[in-house]
């Protein structure tokens, strides 16, 4: 088995960002189909994150970085995902709430007094 992305964990503090430590082939886990499975290490200070997954092992450690970018940002960690900077944020729309109805009417006031003069 060989580990990739390998980063020391004494480096690491309580605020430092979650790093990918390794990406290892590893056996399916027990009832799962499939020969193709990984294991990969998310590490932030004293905490660690296990997971498996099917895949190769580029699909393995993408998914494994696109998640290191979220939990970073749920913590509020800046990241460099390629995700975030295709988000785009929407203007916020103005809305005005006391505005008044706009009425119109076909017939001008002026027009009944110039009747009531012809007649």
């Amino acid at each position: 088995m060989s580990e990739q992305n390998a980063k020391p964990s004494a480096t690491a503090s309580i605020s430092s960002k979650y790093v990918l430590v390794s990406v290892e082939k590893t056996d399916a886990p027990e009832g799962m189909p499939g020969s193709n499975w990984h294991e990969y290490i998310i590490e932030r200070g004293n905490s660690q994150i296990f997971g498996k997954k099917p895949g190769s092992l580029k699909q393995v450690t993408e998914h494994a970085k696109a998640m290191i970018a979220d939990l970073n940002e749920r913590s509020g960690i800046p990241s460099s995902s390629t995700y975030a900077s295709r988000q785009i944020s929407k203007p916020k729309t103005e809305v005005k709430t006391d505005a008044k109805p706009e009425v119109k009417t076909d017939a001008k006031p002026d027009d009944k007094t110039d009747e009531k003069t012809k007649s």
